[in-house]
């Protein structure tokens, strides 16, 4: 009877060992296993170090204990059905079926199987003491889960590190022998991919496809662009087009010490990642690195629609400078007139000195349109004209699901905006939502790592929601509070599928009402299955 009570301890341990473990490792993957960006996580949600269960279980084990000095074998008995009972009170409640787990690449594979092969030596090391000893050794070690998996990353990473500066090294040996490469990296706070996706477009057409390299998707880590250029860059590159992101003050530096690019983009400067850099000042500094660290004969292009970006470029005097920005300004360069935000295309009037054109994109929202005289600026410095810019314009595509506009065969219009997630681009997103004459609904999750403006952000949010939008569901509590308090009745909270689908029925749409998904919504393809298929 023992044996097998033993037997369903260890089955129902192992269960709550993997995961809370898998769990853990999401959330460093998701946090792309920077200690800064998982601890910032781990201040705002509670229970991540110690949970509700994790306490509970502390108090058992505590009461256990004190009890085995009257009476061992019940102290015991009552350690070993512990996590058995656990287990089906999970499993009455479907919490079993809820588990978040990694997505397993090289990394991550090496990450956690070599984790799992030191703690397996551990609990085989464990069993050798007394059964009263590997118990309670389990109990510790799953209640405390948390400490030894952040050491160990911390550990990961500090091996990582060696070798990613080992990788930096050969890249910038590697991208000093292409003496004749235009390099041009791109970074801000948004419409980093959007500027790279429209740039990389106006040179293919152009120079040739075959002439231009680009960071792919959202990959603007200082690892992928040195992977890129070691393992992708080649002598009939005549263009290489970077994407940069960075967290901390120095990191855009790094890159630019290997990447050696001769022009230097700002897309934008606003709050998105305040808690991690700690005040804007700090996000500006950080930014401003692409532009401060060119060499002497380097090009600052700077997107002046952007109020931050606008003051930095006004003061600039360190190397040459171009300045784009959708209204006429003092020192601005490029800029646009007339312009038309049509719920199917953008227009406007591109201008250079006494030089214009008429450009028409098959891209939604302003925003876009700021990314792409941006681009136009980078373009027209690398050779290309006014005229050429205007033919190659109606060829530009959205970047991925930034602002990509979808007719179902029921004629509801869905907005797939799911690429990224900040406040200017949520902005413009409602405000493109103007164009339509039904109804408006909006679906997102929180805006993360805004530190002391989270309240501010999301009550702007909702206040915009209120004025355009007939509901909003957010799917995150964190924020929903702060938006629900603008939007009032018109904001509602879904955690779930179901919950989505549930609030959408409510609603009994029908052709011509849209549907702006905005942020990463992991039931995407779930929702817009639902919207074809119920309506």
């Amino acid at each position: 009877m023992f044996s097998f009570l033993f037997f369903l301890f260890i089955f129902a341990w192992l269960f709550f060992y993997f995961k809370k473990s898998l769990f853990l490792f999401y959330l460093w993957q998701i946090k792309e296993f920077r200690k800064d960006r998982f601890l910032s996580e781990v201040k705002k949600k509670k229970g991540i170090i110690l949970s509700k269960k994790d306490l509970f279980s502390l108090l058992v084990l505590i009461f256990c204990f004190l009890l085995s000095f009257f009476n061992l074998k019940i102290s015991l008995l009552t350690l070993l059905l512990y996590y058995p009972l656990l287990f089906l009170i999970c499993l009455s409640k479907k919490i079993i079926f809820k588990i978040k787990r990694p997505i397993l690449t090289k990394k991550t594979f090496l990450l956690i199987s070599l984790f799992y092969f030191f703690s397996f030596l551990a609990v085989l090391k464990l069993y050798s003491f007394s059964q009263k000893t590997f118990i309670l050794s389990l109990f510790i070690y799953e209640i405390f889960l948390f400490f030894p998996i952040f050491l160990w990353v911390l550990i990961f990473a500090s091996f990582n590190y060696l070798l990613k500066e080992i990788k930096f090294f050969r890249a910038r040996k590697k991208r000093e022998k292409f003496k004749k490469l235009i390099v041009i990296g791109i970074t801000g706070s948004y419409g980093k991919t959007s500027t790279k996706e429209f740039l990389a477009t106006l040179l293919e057409e152009k120079f040739g496809k075959e002439k231009v390299l680009k960071t792919e998707k959202n990959e603007n880590t200082e690892i992928s662009i040195a992977n890129l250029i070691l393992n992708k860059l080649k002598e009939e590159h005549k263009f290489l087009v970077v994407e940069i992101g960075a967290y901390q003050v120095g990191e855009i530096k790094k890159v630019m010490s290997f990447l050696n690019p001769q022009i230097g983009v700002l897309t934008g400067i606003s709050s998105q990642h305040l808690e991690l850099f700690g005040s804007l000042e700090k996000i500006k500094k950080a930014k401003s690195e692409i532009v401060f660290n060119l060499p002497k004969n380097g090009l600052a292009v700077f997107n002046g629609s952007n109020k931050e970006v606008y003051q930095i470029a006004k003061n600039f005097s360190f190397r040459k400078k171009i300045i784009s920005s959708f209204e006429k300004k003092q020192g601005v360069d490029l800029w646009a007139e007339n312009v038309e935000v049509n719920k199917n295309f953008l227009s406007f009037d591109l201008k250079k000195e006494k030089e214009s054109v008429k450009i028409k994109l098959n891209l939604l929202g302003k925003q876009s349109g700021e990314n792409f005289l941006t681009a136009s600026a980078v373009a027209l410095s690398l050779g290309l004209k006014l005229k050429e810019i205007k033919e190659i314009a109606p060829k530009i595509l959205p970047a991925f699901s930034i602002m990509k506009k979808n007719t179902l065969k029921n004629g509801l219009i869905i907005i797939d905006d799911t690429y990224n997630l900040n406040f200017e681009g949520i902005i413009e997103a409602l405000r493109y939502l103007n164009n339509y004459q039904k109804k408006k609904i909006l679906i997102m999750p929180c805006l993360i790592e805004l530190g002391p403006l989270n309240k501010e952000i999301h009550q702007k949010i909702g206040e915009k929601i209120k004025d355009i939008c007939h509901l909003a569901i957010i799917l995150e509590s964190d924020c929903f509070a702060f938006i629900k308090e603008k939007g009032k009745e018109k904001i509602k909270l879904a955690s779930s599928l179901t919950e989505i689908e549930n609030l959408l029925k409510k609603e009994n749409l029908e052709s011509g009402d849209v549907i702006l998904l905005e942020g990463r919504i992991k039931f995407k393809r779930k929702i817009v299955d639902f919207l074809e298929s119920e309506f």
